[in-house]
């Protein structure tokens, strides 16, 4: 063992440790060795999106693309700016590959334009990554993807469509059965909604943005109670907003509870004057 793959396999022990910041010193005195410098880029990444230093990771990766034509991490910067919200940059990166040679990165693309709200672009984006890539583990949520772009373009039916062909190939994704419930909100079908709901509930139920989905599909079902449930734990551990406020003051109002009720609308307005996260 020489010496940069025992300095290598020490800062991974103490990555292992949740020492990070050992690791890191280790990582970068590594950084300059041909030999290991990959490996290192990709342990640097991963540790500082462990500690939110986004912008130490883009510096980082800025860096070692400037001097290595690097495909592969060129991929692995794609992901990672759409995942942080860098869509324009992210577009920026993903441009010097070729999208012949490499297919793949038409879900990334995809990801990006349908961030940005280009619709348009973004569908056909996902139609070609689907076309092209058969076997593709990301084939399901390319289908997610394109319906989700199908209700941003008011064509329920297709949306619909494209969840089916997501669910013929998988039924372990909660976003798909969550996509499944905002399509049949649309189309005011909330007993289908509610089925649709309680499979996402399933698949992950710490996930917060269900309960906002659930409160809406029991406010129509005229399950007063249970909508209340959800919109109270939704407003007590997310950013509510006016959309909340005030549907839960309808709640109250339709049970009655007309105290209540003027307390939510009357948070609803002072979130809709203020743009404030008013509890």
């Amino acid at each position: 063992m020489n010496q940069d793959e025992y300095l290598l396999r020490k800062a991974e022990q103490y990555e292992k440790e949740g020492q990070l910041i050992h690791a890191i010193q280790i990582y970068k005195n590594l950084f300059n060795s041909d030999a290991v410098k990959r490996t290192v880029l990709i342990k640097l990444i991963s540790i500082y999106e462990k500690l939110n230093n986004v912008s130490a990771s883009l510096n980082l990766i800025d860096n070692y693309l400037n001097s290595n034509e690097d495909i592969e991490i060129r991929k692995i910067y794609t992901h990672y700016l759409v995942r942080h919200g860098f869509h324009d940059k992210a577009l920026d990166v993903v441009s010097e590959i070729s999208k012949e040679e490499h297919p793949e990165i038409l879900f990334l693309i995809g990801m990006a334009n349908y961030n940005l709200g280009d619709y348009k672009v973004a569908k056909i984006n996902f139609n070609d990554f689907i076309k092209k890539n058969k076997t593709s583990e990301l084939l399901p949520d390319a289908y997610v993807y394109l319906a989700k772009v199908s209700i941003m373009q008011n064509d329920l039916d297709a949306a619909l469509d494209s969840l089916r062909s997501a669910e013929n190939i998988s039924t372990r994704s909660m976003d798909l059965y969550k996509t499944y419930a905002e399509t049949y909100i649309k189309k005011g079908m909330y007993l289908h909604a509610n089925e649709a709901i309680n499979k996402a509930f399933d698949l992950d139920p710490s996930e917060m943005t269900l309960q906002k989905i659930a409160a809406k599909i029991m406010y129509e079902l005229s399950a007063f109670k249970q909508a209340e449930f959800f919109l109270k734990n939704y407003i007590r551990n997310s950013k509510a907003d006016f959309e909340d406020y005030n549907l839960l003051a309808k709640t109250y109002e339709k049970m009655n509870r007309k105290k209540e009720a003027d307390i939510y609308f009357k948070k609803a307005k002072e979130f809709e004057e203020y743009g404030s996260n008013q509890k």
